[in-house]
């Protein structure tokens, strides 16, 4: 992935329009040891891109369809983060995304989001080109939108590693659904359990959304560790995965038992 994700950072050179954007981080972003969560960060990607489009002069209605960070190292409390973001690629109804954080002038993290426009009915929506173009890229390139990670019953998942998660009134936004944030502080969770929360980096961290969870909705947080580390996650209402993670963290390279 990081190898990919470089080279589409590099996107840069095309010319195109960037938009920077800082923020400091608080007491509520951190946990306590004094890293910035992954749910923290997902928020600061969300509101650079949000504040992005709105002075782009962009229509709402995107919709989070998958994101990838690759982490190698995490702001601290009461750190400056800088943030810059530019639109590298647009489909018919899709376009994709790339923001860097960093402090004191290095790079920390990176993203590759993808994002769906979606119309008032909730269904995909053809994007207006003339309007895309003040991103000064072209809009012809191919973007797949189709899911990778597997949303089928995970094998083998101890009693342990699923369990209820109850949403907060707090997790639910103005779209009247979980925020995208939130699976990340799923994460977090899984993260604390496995021991991992404080591993050193390099993190390699993938989110795909399946469907909105919904106010009313009961989600069950479900997870596994291969022998090789990885971590794969779910959470699911009903049997049916909404939202799907994968964690590459430095660790002990066998599951907990």
């Amino acid at each position: 992935m990081r190898a990919e994700m470089r080279a589409k950072m590099t996107g840069v050179e095309h010319g195109g329009r960037t938009f920077p954007g800082r923020v400091t981080v608080r007491l509520g972003d951190v946990t306590g040891t004094g890293r910035v969560r992954l749910d923290a960060m997902a928020r600061y990607l969300q509101d650079v891109a949000t504040d992005d489009a709105a002075e782009a002069g962009l229509a709402d209605g995107w919709v989070l369809r998958r994101v990838a960070l690759r982490i190698d190292g995490f702001p601290a409390f009461r750190q400056p983060v800088d943030l810059v973001t530019w639109c590298s690629g647009v489909a018919a109804s899709a376009a994709e995304r790339c923001t860097t954080l960093a402090v004191g002038g290095r790079v920390l993290a990176d993203a590759v989001a993808l994002w769906v426009f979606v119309g008032p009915d909730g269904r995909p929506a053809r994007l207006d080109r003339e309007r895309m173009a003040v991103y000064g890229i072209p809009t012809g390139r191919r973007l797949s939108t189709r899911l990778r990670h597997d949303d089928g019953p995970l094998p083998g998942v101890p009693s342990d590693r699923a369990r209820p998660w109850p949403l907060r009134a707090a997790d639910v936004d103005v779209l009247a659904h979980v925020n995208n944030a939130v699976t990340l502080a799923a994460v977090e969770d899984v993260l604390a359990e496995e021991g991992l929360a404080e591993a050193g980096p390099p993190w390699q961290v993938e989110v795909e959304y399946r469907a909105p969870i919904e106010a009313g909705d009961a989600p069950e947080l479900v997870w596994a560790r291969a022998a090789d580390g990885t971590v794969v996650g779910q959470l699911r209402c009903d049997g049916v995965a909404r939202s799907t993670f994968r964690l590459q963290v430095p660790g002990p390279s066998a599951p907990r038992t």
